[in-house]
């Protein structure tokens, strides 16, 4: 019998809840998790629940080929789902179980589950240096399996460092690979997605659309609920940046129906902030705000709270409504003070005080868009960059400041070409 099946069948026994077995040993949820198989947790707390549930049988020693199953297992559940939270739990787990890998070809795959999973955890690059230093030192003696995960989780890894050029390499090395191996369905899935994402923001809409619609088909025959959504949505995106308004709504409404059909609230916000975003973009602002509004409410964490605050503030913006930009941007610094997210939400604070300005709601700071665009910069955020290089150039230009407004139109026309991935004037 498995240990959180083990637990499970004694809690019961004993009639304890959840809770009253969790106390102060761990979360309720992660207990559930226990009990369901997800997770294995640390020696320390499966002595501690054992003891509570008076079982006094030593504890089995885990064998390599259960540890291999059971990382195997977290490692297609983190695919499926590609959660911060659930690619934490199974990096914790795994990382600290006690067992020496004697067969080299498990301990090289299980460290880069390990890898792959503190990548999607966020985990800070300190805590897992020594495991990229062991892999890199490895990987000339990789099977070709293991280079197509190296080179999938490569590709990953540059992608959150948003440099898209070296993603791509390592994601058509781990493609050419995949041509002479086999891999599992969600495998494919979640590397064609990849590969989606990284041509959209090399603004390579045609090969994004392609490669996002045969992952979402990959993921409809595996019944990935949690992929199904957030590619219905991606695919919204795809559409509404090539600018078919009728095919973007197409995907987002099927996504949010699709959400709503298996209770997946989390995925409400989301889908109808760019439902809203559509309806901007197709100059309906009322409609617009009124799925921003519809999407704040359905949306809990502060920080995406902001991005749909921003959005308000946009559309009151383009109307010239000042009163509602007035009240919309408090709102946004309200939030921000309230939750300590002065270094998190740094983006936003420029946009409220930018917004304000913008409207002489407050005095016009020259510093304050100076700081932004150096800020944006720093990001990679070409989008914002463009936007505030323009307004303060045209600022300048009204002043009759010809040099500056000059340095500022050339950084804006510069950053437009960085949006669309231009290097060269020949490509215009």
């Amino acid at each position: 019998m498995k240990f959180g099946q083990r637990i499970k069948l004694q809690r019961l026994k004993r009639h304890m809840t959840q809770q009253q077995l969790a106390e102060k040993i761990c979360s309720t949820s992660y207990l559930s998790k226990i009990e369901k198989g997800h997770v294995i947790p640390k020696h320390e707390i499966q002595q501690a629940l054992l003891n509570r549930l008076e079982i006094h049988e030593p504890l089995i020693k885990l064998d390599e080929q259960t540890f291999m199953e059971n990382i195997q297992a977290a490692y297609r559940a983190v695919l499926a789902i590609q959660t911060k939270t659930h690619a934490r739990i199974a990096f914790n787990t795994f990382s600290s179980t006690q067992i020496v890998l004697e067969n080299k070809e498990n301990f090289y795959i299980a460290n880069l589950y390990l890898l792959y999973f503190s990548l999607i955890a966020e985990e800070p690059p300190d805590n897992i240096q020594h495991l990229s230093d062991g892999i890199l030192a490895i990987k000339d003696k990789f099977t070709p399996y293991q280079k197509f995960l190296y080179n999938a989780i490569s590709s990953k890894f540059f992608y959150e460092k948003k440099q898209y050029e070296e993603a791509k390499n390592a994601i058509f090395e781990a493609l050419r690979i995949k041509n002479s191996i086999t891999i599992e369905d969600m495998e494919y899935g979640a590397l064609l997605e990849l590969e989606g994402s990284i041509h959209f923001h090399l603004y390579e809409q045609g090969n994004a659309f392609s490669r996002l619609r045969a992952a979402l088909d990959i993921f409809l025959n595996n019944h990935a609920h949690e992929k199904i959504l957030s590619t219905y949505n991606f695919l919204g995106l795809i559409n509404l940046q090539f600018g078919n308004y009728d095919f973007a709504l197409k995907f987002l409404n099927t996504g949010y129906n699709y959400a709503i059909q298996l209770a997946k609230k989390h995925h409400y916000g989301p889908l109808l902030q760019n439902i809203g975003y559509t309806y901007a973009r197709m100059n309906q602002p009322k409609r617009a705000i009124d799925y921003y509004r519809r999407s704040l409410n359905n949306t809990i964490e502060p920080f995406k709270k902001l991005t749909t605050i921003h959005a308000v503030v946009r559309e009151y913006s383009k109307e010239n409504q000042a009163e509602q930009v007035a009240k919309w941007c408090a709102y946004g610094l309200e939030l921000i003070t309230a939750h300590h997210l002065d270094q998190a939400a740094k983006s936003y604070y420029y946009h409220f005080h930018i917004y304000t300005m913008v409207h002489k709601l407050e005095q016009f700071n020259i510093a304050c868009f100076e700081q932004a665009i150096q800020h944006f910069s720093v990001l990679k955020d070409y989008h914002n960059v463009q936007k505030y290089a323009f307004v303060l150039a045209q600022k300048y230009e009204q002043t009759e400041q010809y040099e500056d407004a000059v340095i500022y139109y050339r950084i804006a026309n510069e950053a437009s070409c960085s949006v669309r991935a231009i290097r060269d004037w020949q490509d215009l």
